[in-house]
């Protein structure tokens, strides 16, 4: 039983909803296939059914659309776009885009202490610089002068 539900888990979320809402659908059409009712309104109700399924199927795309752009966003910056950032979506929900805002925010971080790194490196190699012409100066003049 393990493996079938680890195997059912690996699925991507939006097929997992799909799958979910699937199962509903079919329950309806149980429940519309069972009840007493005329091959006309029997008509009907599966045509409703069939329309409910079709938006489930597109509504489960396009809430999953700012997730699939945020994923994007870090395979490009994982390659080395260090510049890339997520863009306000109109399909993101308050939650998306607040995954988005603290995403960016991570990245325009890594980039501030980057940049940092940067500038420190350059101090220590300026630092190293002067002391070694200060040690040249000081055996040129010092030592050379006494020898």
């Amino acid at each position: 039983m393990r493996p079938f539900v680890r195997q059912l888990l690996s699925f991507p979320l939006r097929w997992k909803l799909i799958g979910a809402n699937a199962l509903l659908l079919c329950a309806g059409l149980v429940v519309l296939v069972l009840s007493p009712q005329a091959a006309a309104e029997r008509m009907v109700a599966l045509a409703i059914l069939v329309i409910a399924g079709m938006l489930n199927v597109v509504l489960v795309y396009l809430a999953l659309v700012p997730l699939a752009t945020i994923q994007s966003v870090a395979v490009a910056v994982t390659q080395g776009d260090y510049e890339r950032r997520v863009p306000p979506m109109i399909l993101a929900d308050r939650d998306a885009d607040r995954s988005r805002r603290v995403f960016n925010g991570l990245l325009d971080h890594l980039a501030a202490d980057n940049a940092r790194v940067r500038k420190l490196a350059g101090e220590v190699t300026h630092a190293r610089e002067l002391e070694r012409l200060a040690v040249a100066h000081e055996l040129r003049e010092g030592v050379a002068q006494t020898l």
